[in-house]
């Protein structure tokens, strides 16, 4: 779990803290000194005064909000090594990196249209047209499985984990928004 911790006197926003000691102080990374490559799957990093390559997983610390920004870039064991503030400033390819590695990790479908919803006792099936073609998937405890971390932005976790989501209710055609408004 990643925690921003801010104290007065240390840095915030795009100042980086002094105490270089304190394993408490944020670390924000400079995305045009961040080296990236892909190598046997895995994305690798060269921190800025190491000669090493090293593991590292992209985790988005505000996902639905702020997808490009605030991105914790982590070690073995999840040990933070910083975060980037936003992409600016990257060369091409290491963004491209980050982008590609983010998706992959951050994958979901986009709902289109839906198409239509059952339900029995406390299973709803649900079919729609996806980014990635027709599907049916089954939600159980529709409450439970249903997020909105967005005025108008729906994501379905389906009883085998994957998620489904609609950026923007408003965008559906009346169909779906009324199938959606019935089961929710």
């Amino acid at each position: 779990m990643l925690i921003f911790l801010h104290r007065p006197g240390q840095g915030c926003l795009g100042e980086t803290p002094t105490a270089q000691n304190d394993p408490e102080a944020v670390n924000y990374l400079d995305p045009a000194t961040l080296e990236l490559r892909r190598e046997d799957g895995r994305l690798q990093c060269r921190l800025p005064g190491q000669s090493e390559w090293t593991d590292v997983k992209l985790t988005r610390m505000f996902p639905h909000s702020l997808p490009q920004e605030w991105i914790a870039l982590l070690g073995p064991f999840g040990k933070e090594y910083g975060i980037l503030l936003n992409l600016h400033g990257m060369s091409r390819e290491n963004r491209d990196l980050v982008l590609q590695e983010l998706d992959r990790r951050y994958l979901t479908t986009r709902i289109v249209r839906l198409l239509s919803s059952k339900r029995r006792f406390d299973v709803m099936k649900w079919t729609a047209e996806t980014t990635r073609g027709r599907v049916s998937f089954i939600t159980r405890g529709l409450r439970d499985q249903i997020q909105q971390p967005l005025p108008g932005y729906v994501i379905f976790s389906d009883v085998e984990g994957n998620r489904y989501e609609i950026p923007d209710i408003a965008a559906l055609d009346p169909a779906s928004r009324r199938l959606l408004e019935e089961q929710m």
